[in-house]
């Protein structure tokens, strides 16, 4: 059985305030859903952060709307879990619960595990550090219910950081995991990895655009996985995303700027995409002048 495992689509987010950078955004989910289809997925998981915001603008619900339709009209069940972009301070329902008429079923600590034919799935949603023994908790529930069914393939859906994906912040580890689960979908972390500890296969498809400049300077592909769960271990295959658009980063010396600008333009002036760049230039030194620097760098990059 193929599944694909997407997280982390942040759907309405807007880098720097720009319009065309939320549409990218779509673009990028759009164009998720078609390769979905294309490899002829039964199942699409997705690991939180569906949305920007616990209160998506009218767009971005509409545009997943859309997508979510089609997954429909093809037969292909939607699971789901609310990161902590999908949810309010104070409990209330995520975005996500407006879905279930298109068939999404979202997995929560109110609605833990579902089972369908020769598969269970899991899953709760995101919960913070400071509450980790709540979260061990909820796992240890669902561990008890999903032990039992050795005859299914079991999946797991956290949106959750671990500790060997992530050592400066996370809120669980490896050993905390229960191990009754075949596959580990994994969300929160925005770059794609995979981990392999004995028979435990634990992965983060990583976001489906980048964000932030640390995010380009970490570097990465943007897309999500299709997992073969009928062998006895997950075969994982990364689809990339061509929508992304590309982005570029400079630290430039105020004194080097003149003569840095060619090699700037030259490495825009080569990119394949159809997309113009974002450019992340910082400019270091003494005495700078912004209007020098418009004039170098900024107007000739704008012209691209």
């Amino acid at each position: 059985m193929l599944v694909a495992h997407i997280a982390d689509t942040h759907l309405g987010a807007m880098q720097y305030g720009v319009e065309s950078r939320e549409v990218d955004v779509y673009e990028c989910f759009r164009e998720a859903v078609a390769k979905m289809l294309e490899e002829h997925v039964r199942v699409v998981l997705h690991s939180g952060d569906t949305f920007h915001s616990p209160r998506p603008s009218i767009r971005a619900l509409k545009v997943f709307q859309e997508e979510l339709k089609k997954l429909r009209d093809s037969g292909i069940k939607v699971y789901a879990i609310p990161g902590g972009h999908d949810m309010l301070r104070r409990r209330g329902l995520s975005p996500l619960a407006l879905f279930d008429y298109l068939g999404l079923v979202m997995l929560s600590r109110k609605n833990p595990v579902v089972k369908r034919d020769d598969l269970i799935i899991a899953g709760v949603e995101y919960i913070p550090a400071a509450f980790k023994g709540d979260l061990l908790s909820q796992l240890a529930r669902i561990e008890a219910v999903v032990r039992g069914e050795c005859g299914r393939r079991r999946i797991l859906l956290l949106h959750q950081a671990l500790r060997e994906a992530y050592p400066p912040a996370y809120e669980l580890s490896l050993r905390e995991m229960p191990r009754c689960f075949n596959y580990y979908a994994l969300g929160h972390i925005h770059q794609s990895r995979v981990i392999n500890v004995g028979d435990l296969t634990a992965a983060y498809p990583g976001a489906i655009e980048f964000f932030d400049v640390q995010e380009v300077v970490k570097g990465g592909s943007r897309g999500f996985y299709i997992v073969d769960i009928s062998t006895r271990e997950p075969e994982l295959h990364f689809i990339e995303l061509e929508s992304v658009r590309p982005q570029l980063v400079y630290r430039v010396g105020y004194e080097r700027l003149a003569s840095e600008k060619e090699r700037i333009l030259a490495e825009v002036y080569k990119l394949s995409s159809r997309k113009k760049p974002v450019i992340h230039l910082r400019v270091v030194g003494r005495g700078i002048e912004r209007g020098r620097v418009d004039r170098l760098v900024v107007k000739p990059l704008s012209k691209h």
